[in-house]
């Protein structure tokens, strides 16, 4: 088990402590680290760098200004570790979930993070970005569908 922070990318602010979880396994630092964005509280935060320090692992983390909380802070009701699909169109996010798929290992969460393509309805997508979602309980993956050659 290892020790996780959360870190504001904040030079002159000596890189202030925002979150920290004790006792979080390597398999959901990894997950976490895969991450582009990160929702705690209602604030949304865009991952900027990961570390491994001596006493545990830093992500360090800078306000999104663009960012906003898609849904309600309703859990996702699943069983094992939620991972939401939803489409993005003309750079915009969808606030409308595809599909909502469950996995039962953090292993089997980070492949289908660092996925860059993924076949959806018989159509190839492209990811756009992946998010944690911690009010909400949720991993999410956002992608657009890749657009054919004419």
């Amino acid at each position: 088990m290892a020790r996780l922070e959360y870190r504001l990318l904040d030079e002159a602010k000596g890189y202030p402590v925002l979150y920290v979880y004790e006792g979080i396994s390597h398999g959901e630092v990894a997950a976490r680290f895969i991450c582009d964005r990160f929702i705690k509280e209602g604030a949304v935060y865009e991952r900027t760098s990961c570390a491994i320090e001596p006493d545990g692992f830093v992500i360090y983390v800078q306000s999104d200004s663009k960012g906003r909380v898609m849904w309600p802070a309703a859990a996702t009701k699943t069983a094992g570790l939620p991972l939401e699909i939803a489409a993005c169109g003309n750079g915009l996010l969808s606030a409308q979930r595809q599909l909502v798929l469950s996995f039962l290992t953090y292993e089997e969460l980070q492949l289908q993070l660092l996925a860059d393509y993924r076949m959806h309805q018989g159509e190839e997508w492209l990811k756009v970005s992946a998010e944690l979602d911690e009010d909400r309980s949720a991993y999410v993956y956002y992608m657009e569908k890749v657009k054919e050659d004419a």
